[in-house]
Order: structure tokens, then C-alpha cells, then sequence
């Protein structure tokens, strides 16, 4: 069985059609921020285009679980990944993809409503955005010594120190996050590393450090909604490390998962020396 999180731009593509059609152990994974760009505002057949395959391989499509109940779990090793899934996901798809393409009068109210609902998801991404300059910023003068910016963009090995300094941001990110949800206890080894804060956090920092080593000016970073895009892409990326994989025709989004999913599994192995995800 392959369980591969699928992005928003490959749901159009006829490779997943094939990929579905060529065995039913082929799953894809659907996040709720593919969700979210799904249902940005545009036509009602742009929408149904992307939405044809969840309909017509209901069966071979996993729901996950919204971001904030995901992120409020525990990063037990124990039926990790199954914890994400939404159980009720693949009724609630067939019973939606039925209603949303008939013919009936409910169509336009139902489009309507989940456009308002991605847009103020994607709303509620403005102050992560905003912030993203100031923070990248903020590290290449303050956090990181100018020796380390300059291994960093010579793209030279990392060194120990510079590791230590990561996921010391890192956890910083982490706990910032888990300070919102006061029900959920930050966690050290593989609780930590496997916690959605925790991957999601380590994403953040991974992308920083690649602004970091392009060298450009952070005063640069000001397309608002490309970096709430980038975010959500990033969070994408995330949830697909705890799967088999990311189906996308992103050339950066696929190389930004390779190295965010190799840091992963290194964690993972320092913390789960016996690992079962």
C-alpha cells in the first residue's frame, strides 16, 4: 500500500488518474491545506476539475484531520499516522462530491460557503507572513554568527554547533506554537520530533535557512500572499513526512520535502532507534 500526499497542481494532472487507476493500494493523502487552495475563489468547473478524481476513487482518497486537531495530537509512536486520518473522511467526500456535482440549486451556496472558509483560513496566515521578513532578518543579525551565514551560503557541511543552533529555533518556533494550545504538553525526544508542531516549526526554519542562502535582502520579502502560499505548500511538505511521499509538479516544493523529510528521518533515528512509523 503507498500513501502519497497529493499538492493542489496535480490534482489536474492525468499521471494521478493513472497512479490511481493502476492498482487500489494506490491512496492519496489530502491535507487541509490542499483543501484550502482548492476552494480558493474561483469558477465552479475550475473546482470540480480538481475535485474529479476525489469522486471518482472515493475509496482510494485519505481525509486527514483539520491543521488544529492535528496539531493539538500527540507525537506517539503508536498508530502515529492513523491519528492524523479523519475515519469519517471518505463518507463525508463521497456524500460532498455527490451534492457539489449535481445540478441542484445547493451548488452555488456550497461553493460559496467553502470559499468564504478558505479565505479566511488563508486570512488567518497574514501575521505568519508578515512576520516571515522580520524573522529572517532577525537571525542574519542576531542569531547567527556572520561565519555561519557565510558556511551557510557556501552551502558548506554543517557543523555541530550550527546543528545545536537550528533546533534550539527550532523548539523555540515549537513551543511558541504549543503556547496557543495550553491543553497540549510540549514533549522532549520522539514526542517532540514526531509532533505536526514540531515538523511543522522545523519547515519554518528549513525554509529561513534557504533565504538565507540565496543572499537576497529580506527587505525583498513582500508578496504577502506568495509567502501565505509558501506556508501552506510547507505545511504540505509536512504532512507528507509522516506518509510515503508528495505527488506534485512543483520542482521547488519536491526538493524543499526531500530535505525537510532527510532531516526528519534523521531526528527520527536518533530518537526511535527501533523505529516503526
Amino acid at each position: 500500500m503507498r500513501r502519497l500526499v497529493v499538492d493542489t497542481n496535480y490534482l489536474n494532472d492525468p499521471k494521478l488518474r493513472k497512479y490511481l487507476e493502476q492498482s487500489r493500494s494506490n491512496l492519496v493523502v489530502i491535507s487541509e491545506p490542499t483543501l484550502i487552495e482548492i476552494f480558493e475563489p474561483r469558477s465552479l468547473a475550475n473546482v470540480r476539475k480538481s475535485l474529479e478524481p476525489i469522486r471518482d476513487f472515493p475509496s482510494q482518497v485519505i481525509l486527514l484531520k483539520n491543521n488544529g486537531a492535528c496539531g493539538r495530537m500527540s507525537g506517539r509512536r503508536n498508530k502515529l499516522t492513523n491519528r492524523l486520518i479523519d475515519a469519517a473522511g471518505p463518507r463525508d467526500l463521497k456524500d460532498f462530491c455527490r451534492r457539489f456535482f449535481s445540478d441542484g440549486r445547493d451548488v452555488d451556496r456550497i461553493l460559496r460557503q467553502r470559499n468564504e472558509w478558505s479565505a479566511k483560513a488563508k486570512e488567518d496566515l497574514i501575521q505568519f507572513a508578515t512576520d516571515f521578513p522580520t524573522v529572517v532578518k532577525g537571525l542574519q543579525e542576531d542569531f547567527f554568527k556572520p561565519t555561519e551565514i557565510k558556511s551557510l551560503r557556501k552551502r558548506e557541511p554543517i557543523q555541530l554547533p550550527l546543528i545545536d543552533k537550528i533546533m534550539e529555533f527550532t523548539r523555540t518556533l515549537a513551543d511558541d506554537l504549543y503556547s496557543k494550545w495550553p491543553a497540549v504538553t510540549p514533549k522532549d525526544g520522539e514526542e517532540l520530533v514526531n509532533s505536526v508542531v514540531f515538523r511543522t516549526s522545523l519547515s519554518t526554519v528549513l525554509r529561513i535557512l534557504r533565504w538565507i542562502r540565496s543572499g537576497r535582502d529580506p527587505a525583498t520579502l513582500t508578496n504577502i500572499e506568495q509567502l501565505r502560499n509558501d506556508q501552506l505548500d510547507a505545511t504540505i511538505a509536512t504532512y507528507a513526512t509522516y506518509f510515503d511521499g508528495l505527488l506534485t509538479n512543483d520542482r521547488r516544493l519536491q526538493d524543499f520535502h526531500a530535505e525537510l523529510a532527510a532531516v526528519v528521518d534523521l531526528l527520527v533515528d536518533q530518537v526511535e532507534p527501533r523505529r516503526a512509523r
